[in-house]
């Protein structure tokens, strides 16, 4: 177990990897190369096999909150493919946070589960000082909001995606810079409980042909709201 004793270095663009990251992409690459071996995976620490399908694995979602000892950190799968026409189509995706024992899985047509108990379509968000909106540590260096509700980061693209999922929050906002590691599994949640993800200019979005993009996830209704109320911060 490398939790609370992980060695830490950094990568080139200034954000933290340890050597429990790579051990975990290590185990998880060999485990899903072993059941489909026909696959292709990309993996955020450098696993890389082509194929028809591809597996893009985030062996650690939330490094920082690994490091910093909170709860909503772990690893996170998600299986792309594409459809006849070439966007891309999530057809499984799955997370698990170790350190609260909580697994989140969807399959395209199957479903969204948490913990074994299937998760029901979002409801009509209510929109007030309750509402929360799941936005990344830094979000006030480059964005602002007007939104009413309460502002929450938990330190993990992936727990942010899966809460909205669960109903927990009203929307998530992911800013630019994500690979498709960071968001496939969670995608796959939110398509099977009738969320959406959009872009800033409504479009729905590709996570191949969009990646790195900042977008909003949730209730459609929810996400037409997020975009409206959060804009790039004035000079």
């Amino acid at each position: 177990m490398r939790f609370r004793r992980a060695e830490v270095s950094a990568k080139d663009d200034d954000t933290f990897v340890t050597d429990a990251d790579h051990a975990a992409e290590r185990i998880l690459s060999a485990r899903l190369r072993e059941s489909w071996p026909k696959d292709g995976l990309v993996g955020e620490e450098g696993a890389a096999m082509s194929g028809d399908r591809t597996w893009f694995i985030d062996p650690i979602d939330g490094t920082h909150a690994f490091l910093e000892g909170l709860a909503h950190w772990g690893p996170t799968v998600g299986l792309v493919g594409q459809t006849a026409s070439g966007d891309a189509e999530i057809t499984l995706g799955a997370t698990f946070f170790p350190r609260i024992d909580e697994f989140w899985f969807g399959a395209r047509g199957g479903g969204a589960w948490r913990d074994g108990r299937r998760l029901p379509p979002l409801a009509e968000p209510v929109y007030d000082r309750r509402s929360v909106l799941f936005i990344p540590s830094r979000f006030h260096r480059w964005f602002e909001s007007d939104h009413v509700g309460k502002c929450r980061s938990l330190g993990s693209t992936a727990a942010h995606l899966c809460l909205v999922a669960g109903g927990a929050a009203w929307a998530a906002f992911v800013p630019g810079g994500w690979g498709v590691w960071d968001v496939a599994g969670g995608l796959c949640l939110l398509e099977e409980v009738g969320g959406v993800a959009r872009a800033f200019d409504g479009s729905s979005l590709d996570p191949l042909r969009d990646r790195g993009l900042p977008f909003l996830a949730g209730h459609p209704a929810a996400v037409e709201r997020a975009i409206q109320s959060i804009r790039l911060r004035t000079p």
